[in-house]
């Protein structure tokens, strides 16, 4: 091989290593490539970063052990990398990646941060390695660039010889007969450096779990990996020429007049940014997605990549999160948290329409005994059913909740009379207690209640609620069973008796009590027979 095919060979090869490494660097997830013989070979830096590694630990020769066991005698006794464990014996049996297998573990590096390792095995090339940071379920933010592949920029530099004009001298045909075949040789030559650095960038694209692709400034497909087959349903040929809407929008992005004004207007702010948007799945069924959008220029024509991550899971625990925070385990009400949310909304918009809120405070009557006798068990389930019958006897538009135990609160907006209050209480009495039927033995249990009403009693939230407990612990005074509307002076008669309650408690622990008469009772009709008297 002469020296000029040398020096194409030596040309495309280094073109290729870099062409892989700004893929590396560019992608949201650590990369590691090993050897036949497990030997590290290539990675990026976001590798670096996720494992904590100082530049020092790769150089020289680093096996992928030393990666595997890193920081393993500190984590070894930890429940979480239990599954790890195993995996990893596996792995330290294998001389050479023939002998590995794909692999998928999470692995707890430390007590903050938590690694999923996944890998998979090149056919006669070695080993590629996909570390991602799962311990709070986000994507970083890389640059993600698709190169130029080494024959393109080879047919800039060499092309075909022209004949210009007929030669009529023979050796000037023969030299550049020769000259044509050398040329063809070199391109031979080139197209399978070409086409080997295509592939194994092809290999490490459909590796990564996101889908990549690459859109013009119209946000039509140019490329696009293998990913989008599992997290899309099409596979590659449905995908290119189709506009990025046909995958996902977000909000910026909801017509395709949208997509050129927003890639050419994105800010340095907006490139750092991860973009939340709505994947459109072939079967038709939506799912959430993050956007992290790029650009770059290929053969001097601007052009974006994005890497899409379906964070499906993550949404779904943000939910029951966010419910489990609002919304009462047992009955699935609203709890305290929300009534109190529901309640500082109806109010400010019941002052800016000039309408009234009622606050009811619902303590069940006779609930302990049945607790008591036939077990919680029973007493959820009787729980549960009272719950959805004051659900039934509400307004849809009113919050309905379970502050704890055996109290429920129930917030009616949009009320022009209180006389409506009235009447809902009242049908919740009777609704409360119809007979609850449980594992074949009825129940009979009743409510007492207590109401408040903005901007009557109060324009405080906080006021109205501690009111409407005033008059429930008026109605349970009362008998029990009935309603009961605030009043100032159940306030006061409250005050007092808690004020007494206060000096009582003050009294016995100081020992100011002092008896003047102690009466004695005759136990069959409780009349006085006598007293005695001291002081």
């Amino acid at each position: 091989m002469n020296s000029k095919v040398v020096s194409v060979l030596s040309k495309q090869a280094d073109e290729g290593l870099n062409a892989i490494q700004e893929i590396l660097e560019g992608l949201p997830h650590g990369v590691a490539l090993f050897d036949c013989q497990l030997v590290l070979r290539q990675w990026n830096r976001r590798f670096i970063d996720l494992l904590d590694l100082e530049p020092s630990f790769l150089e020289g020769k680093v096996h992928l052990n030393d990666i595997l066991y890193l920081n393993w005698s500190t984590q070894k006794d930890d429940k979480s990398n239990f599954f790890a464990a195993k995996i990893l014996y596996e792995l330290t049996k294998a001389n050479s990646a023939d002998e590995l297998f794909p692999f998928n573990y999470e692995y707890c590096l430390r007590k903050e941060k938590t690694l999923e390792i996944k890998g998979e095995v090149l056919a006669e090339s070695g080993l590629i390695i996909t570390f991602s940071d799962i311990s709070l379920r986000t994507n970083p933010n890389h640059n993600l660039y698709f190169p130029q592949t080494a024959y393109a920029d080879y047919m800039h530099e060499e092309t075909a010889i022209r004949i210009i004009e007929a030669q009529t001298d023979r050796e000037i045909m023969e030299r550049q007969a020769a000259k044509a075949v050398q040329i063809a040789d070199d391109l031979a030559v080139t197209r399978e450096i070409a086409e080997n650095t295509a592939r194994h960038l092809e290999t490490i694209m459909n590796a990564i779990s996101d889908v990549l692709v690459t859109v013009d400034i119209d946000g039509y497909i140019l490329t696009c990996n293998q990913a989008a087959k599992s997290m899309f349903g099409y596979n590659v040929k449905e995908i290119l020429g189709a506009n990025l809407l046909f995958l996902v929008n977000t909000a910026d992005i909801i017509s395709e007049k949208d997509i050129k004004k927003f890639l050419s207007t994105l800010s340095e702010t907006e490139k750092l940014k991860i973009h939340s948007g709505t994947g459109y799945k072939k079967s038709g069924t939506t799912f959430p997605v993050e956007l992290n959008i790029r650009e770059v220029t290929i053969s001097g024509q601007k052009q974006y990549t994005l890497v899409i991550s379906d964070v499906t899971e993550r949404y779904e625990t943000e939910m029951l999160i966010r419910k489990m925070a609002l919304h009462d385990s047992l009955t699935g009400l609203a709890n305290r948290n929300l009534l109190q949310q529901r309640l500082d909304e109806a109010t400010r918009m019941a002052a800016r329409m000039d309408k009234k809120v009622s606050v009811m405070f619902l303590d069940l009557d006779g609930f302990k005994p049945v607790n008591d006798t036939y077990g919680h068990t029973t007493g959820d389930q009787l729980l549960k059913i009272v719950g959805s019958r004051l659900e039934t006897s509400s307004r849809e538009i009113d919050t309905v909740a379970r502050l704890g135990g055996d109290e429920f609160a129930i917030i009616s907006t949009n009320i022009d009379k209180e006389q409506d209050i009235i009447h809902a209480a009242q049908r919740i009495l009777d609704c409360v207690q119809d007979p609850i039927l449980i594992n074949g033995t009825s129940h009979q249990i009743s409510t007492s209640i207590g109401v408040s009403f903005f901007p009557l009693d109060s324009r405080d939230p906080e006021e109205l609620v501690r009111m409407a407990d005033v008059a429930l612990y008026q109605a349970k005074n009362d008998g029990k069973s009935v309603y009961r509307l605030y009043d100032p002076e159940m306030d006061a008669q409250a005050k007092s008796e808690k004020q007494i309650e206060i000096d009582l408690k003050k009294a016995i622990e100081n020992d100011e009590l002092v008896l003047h008469y102690q009466p004695l009772l005759d136990t069959l009709d409780y009349s006085i027979i006598q007293g005695i008297r001291r002081g």
